[in-house]
């Protein structure tokens, strides 16, 4: 295609090309059937989007069209309630709360295993070798209760010795 042509094609379909351009333009595109079929299809093209085009008087916007843009606007501006958790500190922050929860926890748990234990370990000890464990009966069950008043008889009786 002409390079002539091809440059000028918009111009032409528009109405702008000068005058002493026009008749070689016209000459050039009669020996070119690529660039008529190119004018036609631009041609085509152009008048699909005049057949769209609407008017700016035609156009009319509602009367609270802007102060209703405003509103959305201003709507979507506003900080939703949960964007504060998504900042970087509060989420350090909350996980940095969690983790320690997570140690209080477990070290209540482990101390909560232990004094069972040292209980256990206490009783016996005090129910071992004791002369005063013959003579109340003290013996470990399932009982607290039964537990206390035979550990309590047996260091209230090594203690008179």
């Amino acid at each position: 295609m002409d390079p002539f042509v091809k440059d000028r094609i918009e111009e032409y379909l528009t109405g702008d090309l000068p005058a002493s351009e026009l008749e070689q333009f016209e000459a050039k595109l009669a020996e070119d059937p690529e660039a008529m079929a190119l004018l036609e299809e631009f041609s085509e093209t152009s008048s699909m989007f005049e057949a769209i085009r609407v008017e700016p008087a035609e156009a009319q916007l509602p009367g609270d069209f802007y102060a209703h843009l405003q509103q959305t606007i201003d709507q979507e501006k506003e900080i939703p309630f949960w964007a504060v958790f998504t900042e970087p500190f509060i989420l350090k922050r909350m996980a940095f709360g969690a983790l320690m929860w997570m140690f209080a926890l477990g070290s209540l748990t482990l101390m909560n295993d232990r004094s069972t234990q040292r209980s256990t370990e206490l009783a016996d000890m005090i129910l071992r070798d004791q002369p005063a464990v013959q003579m109340f009966q003290a013996r470990m069950v399932s009982d607290l209760e039964h537990n206390r008043e035979a550990m309590l008889g047996v260091v209230l009786a090594a203690n008179q010795d």
